[in-house]
Order: structure tokens, then C-alpha cells, then sequence
């Protein structure tokens, strides 16, 4: 757990504000007493330079270094760019010299996994299960968060591409780009960036091999065909069977019944009718404009009106509304890169390409690639589109950080997946293949939260 880290000042201010703990209106919240009933900056004033409290008017709140994002249930959430927590980012799995693929029954430990160039990612329904697309060794990896272990899910791992369907390693990839895992966690939809199709991992068939249940992956679930625009069928031998062209982000609605698509090479986002995927107009284009160049991630608002895309080659972040189809600016330079805080229209990204909202949809976070630096996870306050860096710095690096988020390093962040309890952004790199975990939210001691 996080509680051992936490450090609170000693001063006697402090001492007497500890002493007593009295439930306050705030559900999961525990009130520290007695506070001043001065203004908010009197009341954070009051507290150590790294410490923790819970003002009974103000909620949660940490020391003037850390900047309160949002509290809900005794969760205190922070960005961690003002915070010296030496435990901000952490390795969980990658830059090891053991592969995965190899170790098909008992897996490998996380820190000892070699991966090889990592794309995007989903984390099960239960939270208990991060999947991640190894572009390179053409298959989808699979860590085990209670302990890190990593294990083949599906793929070969070795020689040339393909679509062949098949449990396991029995199955093939070209080059799987991104995941997104269907609410009902009967199966993970996967976008394979080579052969322009949609794969499907379906958990309710699998097989036993090298004595694990391995899921089967159907050799083609949507594309292949060569309808490229207008709408089309994911039902194989039709005319107009769909083609997805350089598929890259996927998302899925949180009723199931939809699936978003974005398409690179065309500056384009197609939709997918998942009840009916065989009907003859089961794959629309939701968005074809040219403002989208180079669609990355996906991520929906927190009531599905808005759909937010990373730009990556313009270095943007715009979004869609769902029911006009229309792509509005949220922030960011058009062609401009950068790592610069600050409001919507001068903060900087530099090849984003990942999204997660956060925090019932109070931010969106935004993993950049960066180019030899500046790789970073960064966030976008909706309430007023300000733009911060929560982790990373200008230089490339795999350092977690001797200091805190704001001094640790990234090689190509490509997508941030939060956690079930929402405490940490699973981040996934490209460049040296690592799984990290960022700290986004501490504990109060009223909550019975664990950490991953």
C-alpha cells in the first residue's frame, strides 16, 4: 500500500491537527481536527511542506506542492509534476532479457520479460489483467497485475505475420496496434495495423494448451475486403466487406453495441454495429476530415457525446461530437511540438498518441510519443482545457525517477490505461518495451483501497 509513504511534517500545528479523527458528510472521508475556519490558502498554509489532511469545509487536501486535481470516497488525487513521491512511476513489467513467448506455461516475471516494440493496450473488466500489443513479436501479451507476471495470450511471437485464426499460438497477427476489450469481457477486439483488419480474442472458446485455457482468435472479425468508404459488412464473400485502412485506436461504448475505429492512412473514423456485424451497413464512417491527420488514440467523454482523438501527426488533441459528426480543436499547436503547459491554445504536444479519460471525465489523459525526448503523460483539466504534465521529462530515459514523477523518463509512451480504483495510469512504451505504472491518486486513511 501507499500509506508507508506518505510523510507528515512534524511541526506542532500539525502534531495537533492529527490527534483527532471525526467522520465528516463526505462519504470515505475522515476530518482531521481542529482546523482554522480561514479561507482555503490559510487552511493548506497551515498544513507541513509534504503533508496530508482532511480540512472539514475544503475536503482532502496535501501540501501547497500538490495540487489537488479532485477527491471522491477518501480518494485524494494529484499531479504528481509538484510532488517529490519517490514512488510516482515504477517498472512493472519489460527491458528484461527473458521472452514471453517462449514461456508459454508459467510465464515470465515482470521485470524479467523482454518484450519487443510495444504498441497500445486494455485492462479487463475486473481490473485484474493489463493486454498489451507487442507490434514486433506479432502477438498480444497479457501481465498478471497482482504479481506482474507476463504471459502469452495470443500470437506466435516469431516469424512472418499473418490472420490465421486459432487458440493461441496457434492464431497469427500482422501487426496488432490496439486493443479494447468488450464491457460484457466475453472478448477483446484487436486493430492489426498491416493487414487492415479487426481481430477478434473470444474468451467464451478456448483450448487448453501448454496447460493454460487459451483464448481463440477468429482469423478475420471485420476488414480484409476492399470497401474503403460509404458503408459497409463485416460478412465474409460480400462485395462490400470492409477495409480498414492502417487501423490504429479502438474504443467501445459502454452499452457494447458500438465499436469506433480510426483509420491513419485515411484521416478517418469509422463506426462498427457490434449486434449486427453482418448487416450490409454495419460499418459507417463516423468522421472522414482532414483536421484528423494521422487519428491515434481514442477516448469517449464521460457521457459518450464527445469522442477525443490524438492527432498524432499534427501534434493535436480534437474531439467529435457524436451526434453532428464533427471535429472540434480541444488543444495543442497544429505542427508544433512541445511539452508546454498552460491553456488549450498554447500548450504543446509532440506526436500524441494515446488517451484514458480519468476521473469520471474531469480529465483526459494524454500519453506523447515525444522524438528522442520529451516522452510524457500528460493531462487536460475539461472543466477549462488547461494542459499539464503529470510525469516524464525532456530527456528520453527508463528512469522511474529518483525524485517523483516530474524526474522520471520515458522511451515513446504509446497509451495510459487507468486502473480499476482509478489510483494509477498503466502506461505502455514503444521504444525498449516497458509496462510502467504512474501514481495519480493517494489513499486517505479512511480508505480500505489496495495498491496494485
Amino acid at each position: 500500500g501507499m500509506g508507508s509513504s506518505w510523510r507528515v511534517a512534524t511541526g506542532a500545528i500539525m502534531a495537533m491537527l492529527l490527534v483527532s479523527f471525526s467522520p465528516t458528510s463526505q462519504a470515505g472521508v475522515e476530518s482531521q481536527g481542529p482546523w482554522s475556519n480561514a479561507s482555503y490558502d490559510v487552511a493548506i498554509a497551515e498544513m507541513g511542506e509534504d503533508a496530508y489532511g482532511v480540512h472539514p469545509s475544503y475536503g482532502p487536501r496535501f501540501s501547497p506542492r500538490r495540487e489537488l486535481l479532485s477527491w471522491s470516497s477518501g480518494t485524494a488525487c494529484l499531479d504528481y509534476t509538484y510532488s517529490t513521491h519517490v514512488g510516482a512511476v515504477t517498472t512493472l513489467a519489460g527491458d528484461g532479457g527473458t521472452n514471453y513467448v517462449d514461456e508459454l506455461t508459467d510465464g515470465v516475471a515482470g521485470l524479467s520479460t523482454n518484450f519487443g516494440e510495444l504498441r497500445m493496450g486494455a485492462l479487463s473488466v475486473d481490473g485484474s489483467t493489463l493486454y498489451v500489443a507487442d507490434r514486433d513479436k506479432r502477438s498480444i501479451a497479457m501481465v498478471r497485475l497482482s504479481d506482474n507476471r507476463v504471459f502469452l495470450l495470443a500470437g506466435r511471437g516469431s516469424g512472418s505475420g499473418g490472420d490465421n485464426d486459432g487458440a493461441g499460438t496457434n492464431a497469427k497477427f500482422g501487426r496488432p496496434y490496439d486493443l479494447a476489450m468488450h464491457p460484457t469481457a466475453n472478448y477483446l477486439l484487436v486493430t492489426d495495423f498491416d493487414r487492415d483488419k479487426l481481430r477478434k480474442i473470444d474468451f467464451s472458446v478456448t483450448q487448453t494448451l501448454y496447460s493454460r485455457e487459451m483464448p481463440t482468435v477468429s482469423g478475420v472479425f471485420c476488414g480484409g475486403g476492399g470497401t474503403t468508404s460509404g458503408d459497409a459488412t463485416c460478412k465474409t464473400g460480400e462485395s462490400n466487406i470492409a477495409e480498414f485502412e492502417s487501423p490504429t485506436g479502438i474504443v467501445i461504448n459502454a452499452a457494447g453495441t458500438t465499436a469506433y475505429i480510426a483509420e491513419y492512412a485515411q484521416n478517418r473514423i469509422r463506426s462498427l454495429n457490434l449486434a449486427d456485424p453482418e448487416a450490409s451497413d454495419a460499418v459507417k464512417v463516423l468522421i472522414d476530415d482532414n483536421d484528423l491527420d494521422g487519428p491515434l488514440g481514442l477516448a469517449f467523454s464521460a457521457d459518450e457525446s464527445k469522442l477525443y482523438v490524438a492527432v498524432y501527426d499534427d501534434h493535436t488533441i480534437w474531439y467529435v461530437t457524436m451526434a453532428t459528426g464533427t471535429a472540434s480543436f480541444l488543444a495543442g499547436r497544429k505542427n508544433i511540438k512541445g511539452r508546454t503547459d498552460g491553456a488549450a491554445a498554447t500548450a504543446t504536444f509532440h506526436f500524441p498518441t494515446g488517451l484514458a479519460l480519468w476521473n469520471a471525465g474531469s480529465h483526459l489523459l494524454v500519453a506523447q510519443r515525444g522524438d528522442g525526448g520529451e516522452s510524457a503523460l500528460r493531462a487536460i483539466r475539461l472543466s477549462d482545457n488547461v494542459v499539464s504534465t503529470v510525469a516524464g521529462s525532456d530527456t528520453q530515459g527508463t528512469s522511474d525517477g529518483s525524485s517523483g514523477g516530474s524526474t522520471a523518463t520515458f522511451r515513446e509512451l504509446y497509451k495510459p490505461i487507468v486502473s480499476a480504483d482509478e489510483r494509477y495510469a498503466y502506461t505502455i512504451e514503444r521504444n525498449g518495451g516497458r509496462v510502467r505504472s504512474i501514481l495519480l491518486c493517494a489513499i486517505s486513511s479512511s480508505s480500505s483501497s489496495s495498491s496494485s
